[in-house]
């Protein structure tokens, strides 16, 4: 199964303020894991770069990058994954 995870861009790390994934998302992520299901996820430097982080802790391969409009590369690819660019 393939399943597209992005969020908002809102969420980045602040000075003294440092977010992460919540435990339930967590385990939904391990859980996609253990189904060797393949994640895709945006580039953003928000929601998608906890994503990522969490995932190449992990040395989770089965993952691809998005990137939107004319961007050449990802703005984020924490676990150096394929990349692809969709729109414009």
């Amino acid at each position: 199964m393939k399943v597209f995870i992005g969020g908002s861009e809102a969420i980045k790390e602040e000075k003294g303020k440092q977010w992460e994934l919540t435990d339930s998302v967590k385990m939904f992520l391990y859980d996609l894991i253990t189904n060797a299901d393949e994640i895709l996820v945006g580039d953003g430097t928000g929601v998608d770069w906890l994503v990522q982080k969490y995932l190449d802790n992990l040395h989770y391969k089965k993952v691809t990058v998005y990137t939107y409009g004319g961007n050449k590369c990802c703005r984020s690819n924490v676990g150096a994954w394929e990349e692809k660019s969709i729109g414009w």
